[in-house]
């Protein structure tokens, strides 16, 4: 979903997002949602949102984890010249929750992938144990 998504969303559902926000100008453009997207720091986004989830959501009870690998659909681009996006995923298989994703390098990458993805989500802190 990309910036035109958002404003094209933001269009039709102006009147249900009016009784949240005050928008007397309408709903932002996707170039407003592409210079707000440009500046997002990812990884700053991700610690305040994996802190906000920690804060707000009781710790999953002890269950099986699944780590796959794939290849996410419609992710290249070439006129960019860009492959498409890798990734590897964990997911709790109980709580039917995705846990988080790690970008990979390439097709056959995933394993060295699954030590970074596994340390990133901190499954000390189940047992109180992570800082």
């Amino acid at each position: 979903m990309g910036g035109q998504d958002i404003a094209d969303y933001g269009r039709m559902e102006h009147t249900w997002l009016a009784t949240f926000l005050d928008l007397p100008h309408g709903s932002a453009s996707h170039d407003t949602f592409r210079r707000v997207f440009s500046l997002v720091d990812p990884q700053g986004l991700e610690q305040c949102f994996r802190r906000w989830i920690a804060s707000a959501a009781p710790p999953l009870p002890r269950e099986v984890f699944a780590i796959d690998g794939k290849t996410v659909h419609r992710s290249f681009d070439r006129g960019r010249a860009q492959g498409p996006l890798h990734v590897v995923s964990a997911f709790a298989t109980q709580q039917g929750l995705s846990l988080g994703q790690v970008a990979v390098v390439g097709k056959g990458q995933e394993l060295t992938a699954i030590p970074v993805l596994i340390k990133s989500l901190c499954l000390e802190q189940i047992r109180g144990q992570c800082t």
